[in-house]
């Protein structure tokens, strides 16, 4: 799947929230800016210094994203 980035950036993007843009996807590990199509949010903390390795996913690796719930 390809997308494009958003012609304006957001200024505040959630930490958790799961973007696309061109051909990747990424799970913004804190609150940031952001420029790239939310489809949705993990709980999971993607990055944590306290944990070896710190990431949770190492890079390059084939994630599946599924629903699991509506959030009203």
């Amino acid at each position: 799947m390809t997308v494009p980035r958003r012609t304006q950036s957001r200024t505040s993007i959630p930490a958790g929230a799961v973007a696309l843009a061109g051909g990747y996807s990424a799970v913004y590990p804190r609150s940031s800016p952001g420029g790239w199509q939310l489809i949705g949010t993990t709980a999971l903390a993607m990055w944590d210094v306290d944990r070896e390795p710190p990431a949770l996913v190492r890079a390059g690796a084939r994630v599946r994203f599924v629903e699991v719930g509506v959030r009203s």
